[in-house]
């Protein structure tokens, strides 16, 4: 699905809430204090249509199969033609409609940037004028009312571009400061912060489908001695590239996080002991195959399944003794924590 009609769905679920209520009690209770109204039945059919309208945005804004979605990318043009049409059933210039030009000329700018704002600034204009000269009676029509209000909205969008630009750039801003308390700056790998969101929605859905995940702890053989050997810059491309083949063989329901150094976590969607090995094994002979810039490195790995009896950090200090076990068995290793009392 295209990612600016993700964003529409979102606005739109609001935004349609909005129309409801201008539907079903703004506008019967204008209708009711109108004394210029063109036509009470032109105005009501008007509001059937707008009804229909806004059912199939609605729809399209909460449907989950995709239904009606295209009509999202057109309300830019059906809001500004119903504006303009209740405009002209008001009584032309003098109604108190022309308001709602402004708020869809807003909601246009948060859906499609300045140039969204200008499209619907065009049309407004084109459509009240059009309202304005064609259906305003001619000893009603005000020529300074009419330049005032196409002066006000053109200062509007002015204050309005302003505004979403800087609703822009602080949402920017706090995106980026999210992501830089949520990631680790040299891998972008989640670091330990996300950890326990990760740790509790598999901890559930563990207990949902009544089984177990795996917790697997990688970590650098005798990456000191090469580290600083060759520079920290040398070390940092090694962890880079360990981050890229990590989060490369993992699959989507997976997490992995840098866990601190050269260590990096990893939560794995899997239940059975043996695949878990298995899929270890791999991403470590992967490992070990690859060329670091003329070196080869491997790397030791602690395991445990996930226990509900544990804590997170219990069951992250076991895979951790796991891993000290790997380490003083030779390195290269894949050692389980429920398997240490079998190595003794």
């Amino acid at each position: 699905m295209n990612n600016n009609l993700l964003l529409f769905k979102e606005l739109e679920k609001r935004f349609s809430v909005f129309r409801w209520a201008l539907i079903i009690i703004i506008y019967p209770i204008t209708l009711l204090l109108s004394s210029y109204n063109k036509s009470s039945f032109y105005y009501i059919v008007l509001l059937v249509i707008i009804s229909l309208y806004n059912a199939f945005v609605t729809i399209a804004a909460y449907s989950k199969n995709g239904r009606f979605l295209f009509i999202l990318s057109w309300t830019k043009y059906f809001d500004t033609i119903s504006i303009s049409v209740l405009l002209f059933l008001r009584g032309g210039l003098k109604s108190d409609i022309y308001i709602l030009y402004f708020l869809i000329i807003l909601y246009n700018g948060a859906k499609f940037g300045l140039k969204g704002t200008i499209n619907c600034l065009i049309q407004s204009i084109l459509y009240f004028t059009i309202a304005a000269f064609f259906f305003t009676e001619e000893m009603d029509f005000d020529t300074y009312r009419y330049f005032i209000r196409v002066m006000y909205l053109i200062i509007y969008v002015f204050v309005i571009n302003e505004v979403n630009h800087q609703i822009a750039e602080s949402r920017t801003k706090e995106r980026l400061a999210r992501e830089l308390a949520e990631k680790d700056p040299l891998t972008q790998l989640p670091n330990r912060l996300l950890m326990n969101d990760y740790f509790e929605k598999m901890k559930n859905k563990s207990r949902s489908k009544k089984n177990c995940f795996t917790i697997a702890l990688f970590d650098i053989d005798n990456f000191k001695p090469v580290n600083d050997s060759n520079g920290h810059a040398f070390g940092d491309k090694v962890i880079l590239e360990l981050a890229r083949i990590l989060n490369e063989n993992i699959d989507h329901e997976d997490f992995i996080c840098r866990f601190g150094g050269d260590e990096f976590l990893a939560f794995l969607a899997i239940s059975e002991k043996d695949k878990a090995i298995n899929e270890i094994k791999k991403i470590q002979q992967q490992i070990s195959s690859y060329n670091f810039d003329g070196f080869s490195l491997t790397v030791s790995v602690g395991v445990k399944m996930f226990s509900h009896i544990g804590t997170m950090i219990e069951n992250i200090s076991w895979a951790d003794i796991a891993l000290y076990a790997a380490k003083n068995s030779g390195k290269n290793q894949v050692i389980i924590y429920d398997d240490l009392e079998n190595l003794i």
